[in-house]
């Protein structure tokens, strides 16, 4: 009897060894992979457009800044975001007329403005323009970060974000603070927004990867590619909300 019940324990102790081992052996959790790239740098050449002399433009892009206290090359950098902006805006082949609005204070909130609007009929975005380097083999994105910061990061062969950081841009909480205030003050509009990037001064569009989200949780996409995507409705839109957004104009 004794016999038996020291092979049972040598056999338990066994196991125990054995199993501690496999859970030893088990493999380490494997960090996720970087998101893919879902838009690649491209180009796309924007044709210098006098934007004064067409219909239903109203207020001048990039005229917010001239007050904002920036550095002078940030107010020039952001200046050509705006008429980069604004000339995609012109080209654009709208299915029915819009009013676009350019560098609008925003309600409720005196220290931001808002680059762009575009209204057609109940529906108003809000477009915040950002002029970003473009650089090969490189693309934006939140990846490894604090959800406050989009990385330029350099791609690896198979189009993956790398730890190699080339540059880097704070993630702004204006776009939600404007789609709050307007959506105060124009209670009956669809408040939409969007954080675009321009084309740089030779029409390139940076990469953007997947993960790659402004503060309200929409992700960054290239001005062009949004446009185009834009669905607008139809209706005639309100002479007193178009006033009303004039007025807003700086």
């Amino acid at each position: 009897m004794k016999t038996l019940l020291a092979i049972f324990v040598i056999l338990c102790l066994i196991g125990f060894i054995s199993g501690g081992r496999e859970d030893r052996a088990k493999p380490r959790p494997v960090a996720p992979t970087p998101p893919m790239i879902y838009i690649v740098a491209h180009e796309y050449p924007v044709p210098q457009v006098d934007i004064s002399f067409l219909k239903n433009f109203h207020g001048t892009p990039g005229h917010g800044l001239e007050s904002s206290g920036f550095e002078r090359w940030r107010i020039k950098a952001g200046q050509a975001g705006e008429r980069a902006l604004a000339r995609v805006l012109a080209v654009a082949r709208w299915a029915h007329d819009v009013d676009v609005f350019f560098s609008l204070a925003v309600p409720g909130f005196p220290d931001i403005d808002v680059d762009c609007a575009v209204l057609s009929g109940q529906d108003l975005w809000l477009l915040d323009a950002k002029r970003y380097r473009v650089e090969d083999n490189a693309a934006y994105t939140c990846y490894g970060g604090d959800g406050k910061t989009l990385y330029l990061r350099r791609l690896d062969a198979d189009g993956h974000p790398t730890g190699e950081i080339l540059g880097e841009h704070h993630i702004s909480r204006s776009t939600a603070m404007a789609r709050q205030g307007f959506k105060e003050r124009f209670p009956a509009l669809t408040i939409h927004s969007a954080t675009l990037l321009t084309p740089s001064a030779d029409g390139m569009y940076p990469a953007i990867a997947l993960d790659a989200v402004d503060a309200t949780g929409a992700r960054f996409s290239d001005a062009d590619s949004y446009v185009f995507r834009m669905k607008v409705s139809g209706e005639a839109n309100s002479p007193y909300v178009v006033r009303a957004l004039e007025a807003l104009c700086k």
